[in-house]
């Protein structure tokens, strides 16, 4: 116990204040503060200048990219220079733009380059357009002259051609040596082969010129196929050759198109089939393709079993001017011309050639045409009617197959169903049959079957009945017997013609067989032929004028007409021919249509204008007539037209057409 010391339990009271911790707290807390404020200012500021520094670059290539963009090459572009990382970028952006800027300027060049020689271009094509139509203009002007040149020549060609053909045949009626009537023949011979080259040579340069037009005229097909192939039966019968011509019987006849052109195809190719084949036959095969209402689809097909061609020929036979054998040695002649005047023509009626061939067998040439069927109420009352179906068996004794195919069809057009008869042991046998209604036709084939009709009376007499019926024989190519009546053969009545058969003359022989039979007489034949030149009751006394330039052509038809008994006038221009009419009045004009002082065609329109011949026929004399040229010769006042060289066998006709009839003026050249 000390002092202060209490003695007892003790208690100790302390007391402390908060405010100084308080005040701490508040010191440490406003520190902090103040540092976090601090940092965050700094870290801001450090973000915003890092921000910068990594955007800033960013922004330059996005700068470069939009300059790019928008094809900004130039000023030249310019990277950073504070080495970020974006630096290479930048620099990489800037090549390419330096890159697209020098390719830019390379295609400013070329592209004013380009337009330079462009323009360069176009003024070349300006002249070359200029020098073309100035060819052209030369071009039609030269076909014009080409065309007047044509015409020309087939004028001035023809009309020599006339006279030589026309004082021949005046001349062939003359008494003449055997000698001279041989030396005759050659001349004509040749002078009408020296027209059939002119005539092809003309006819495809007017091809070439496109001045060539096909008519559209009826005709008869049949008949006009006859006549083609005839032609060629004596030198076909000169080369031992058999010549047929075999025509369905269901083709028909009446047909509209270019009948002489058609014609000429098959001319054509008849001749290079019978002159490329030294053995066997020629064959003329016509067949139906197809028909409709209105149009007839048909194919003529020639087969020869001559030396052919090769395939790899085959692109040449239809060339102009070329020929498969052209060496000095040369067996067969020709222009060349023939097969491609006929690919032209076919192709223009809108058909189709073609040729085959087996060397050294022979060859088929095929032309498929259609055309427009001659309509019942287009052909007239003066259509010829079809006879009915006839009742009559026929017996074909021959080994020509070909040539009985083509009888057969022949028959079959009235309606006679034909056997045939290979040999004589057939024919025996064929003639013992029980005979059928009718009377009994037996065609013999004296070429190729020679002995039946030798051993005919025997099998005749060996039936028990007679046959009653008729005899044709078929003989070579001037076989045909004058007439229509026949000749005797025992009890049969017999008939010959000639090879080739055709329906011309096999159909009378039916006819005259059939009215035998039934005890009727049969019709003259005699008047449906032209008549010859000599005078008739239809050319007696006509008052004839006749206008042409050429001296020679008006001897010549002036000796044909005085011997039709005709009285003749001449004109050796338009102008005179004009005068004459004006002070006679005459019953025909002949009009040449190329004459000086003036045309034949002038001429026309002034004597249809005035005078006693207005309505007198006047005859054109042309070298030769297109269908645009029918036009402008009816506009004239023409009637008809004979194409030079002139023939009795024209003038004949001409003078029977129009000799008693009047000018028919055209109706639209009247509208």
């Amino acid at each position: 116990s000390g002092p202060g010391y209490l003695p007892g339990p003790a208690r100790v009271h302390i007391e402390l204040s908060r405010a100084p911790l308080f005040a701490l707290r508040s010191s440490v807390l406003i520190d902090t503060l103040g540092l976090l404020g601090l940092g965050a200012l700094f870290g801001l500021l450090a973000a915003s200048l890092g921000s910068i520094a990594i955007l800033t670059p960013f922004e330059r290539v996005q700068r470069l990219l939009n300059r790019l963009r928008n094809g900004q090459f130039e000023p030249p572009l310019r990277r950073g220079d504070d080495g970020g990382p974006l630096d290479a970028l930048e620099e990489g952006i800037s090549a390419i733009a330096r890159l697209l800027r020098e390719q830019r300027q390379t295609l400013m060049s070329r592209d004013e380059q380009t337009m330079a020689e462009l323009h360069e271009t176009l003024e070349e094509l300006e002249i070359k357009n200029a020098e073309l139509d100035i060819a052209r203009k030369k071009a039609l002007a030269a076909s014009q002259v080409k065309s007047e040149f044509l015409a020309n020549m087939s004028h001035e060609i023809r009309t020599p051609m006339n006279g030589v053909l026309g004082f021949v045949e005046l001349l062939a009626k003359t008494e003449l040596s055997r000698t001279q009537q041989g030396h005759l023949q050659t001349i004509r011979a040749s002078a009408r082969h020296l027209m059939t080259i002119l005539n092809d040579i003309l006819d495809f340069s007017k091809i070439e010129a496109g001045k060539f037009e096909l008519a559209q005229q009826p005709f008869d097909l049949r008949e006009l196929l006859e006549n083609a192939v005839l032609l060629f039966a004596p030198n076909a019968h000169a080369k031992n050759l058999s010549l047929v011509l075999d025509v369905a019987p269901e083709l028909p006849s009446g047909l509209i198109g270019d009948g002489p052109r058609i014609a000429q195809i098959v001319t054509n190719l008849v001749s290079n089939a019978v002159k490329f084949t030294d053995r066997g036959q020629v064959e003329v095969c016509v067949r139906l393709c197809s028909e409709t209402a209105k149009t007839v689809t048909f194919g003529i097909a020639v087969l020869d079993t001559g030396i052919g061609f090769a395939p790899q020929d085959r692109a040449r036979l239809f060339s102009a001017f070329d020929q498969i054998d052209t060496s000095p040695t040369r067996r067969h002649g020709g222009t060349g011309l023939g097969l491609a005047i006929c690919r032209r023509l076919v192709q223009m009626m809108g058909g189709d050639i073609h040729a085959e061939s087996v060397p050294g067998e022979g060859a088929c040439f095929e032309a498929t045409l259609r055309l427009d069927r001659l309509l019942a109420t287009e052909a007239g009352e003066g259509a010829e009617a079809v006879p009915p179906p006839v009742s009559m068996p026929a017996l074909l004794a021959m080994r020509d197959e070909t040539l009985a195919r083509a009888l057969t069809h022949i028959l079959a057009l009235r309606g006679v169903a034909a056997s045939l008869c290979r040999d004589v042991n057939e024919l025996e046998a064929a003639l013992s049959q029980p005979p059928a209604p009718g009377p009994l036709l037996i065609a013999i084939d004296l070429r190729t079957l020679p002995g039946a009709r030798q051993a005919l009376p025997e099998l005749l007499r060996a039936r028990e009945q007679p046959v009653e019926g008729g005899l044709l024989l078929i003989g070579g190519a001037e076989a045909a017997m004058p007439g229509n009546g026949g000749f005797a053969y025992g009890r049969l009545q017999a008939w010959q013609i000639a090879r080739p058969p055709v329906s011309r003359e096999v159909l009378p022989v039916l006819d005259a067989l059939l009215a035998r039979h039934a005890g009727t007489p049969l019709p003259d034949q005699a008047s449906t032929t032209v008549p010859a030149a000599h005078s008739t009751p239809g050319t007696q006394g006509l008052h004839v004028l006749l206008a042409d330039d050429n001296l020679i052509n008006r001897q010549l038809a002036r000796l044909f007409l005085q011997q039709l008994g005709a009285q003749v006038d001449e004109a050796a221009n338009g102008l005179e021919a004009v005068q004459r009419c004006a002070g006679h009045d005459y019953d025909v004009v002949l009009m040449d249509i190329q004459m000086p002082e003036l045309d034949g065609l002038s001429a026309t329109r002034r004597i249809r204008a005035a005078g006693p011949n207005r309505d007198t026929p006047i005859v054109a004399l042309t070298a030769e007539i297109l269908p645009s040229d029918a036009g402008r010769y009816r506009a004239a006042g023409i009637d008809d037209q004979v194409i030079k060289p002139v023939t009795e066998e024209a003038l004949v006709a001409t003078l029977l057409k129009w000799g008693n009839r009047c000018h028919l003026p055209d109706p639209q050249v009247q509208a």
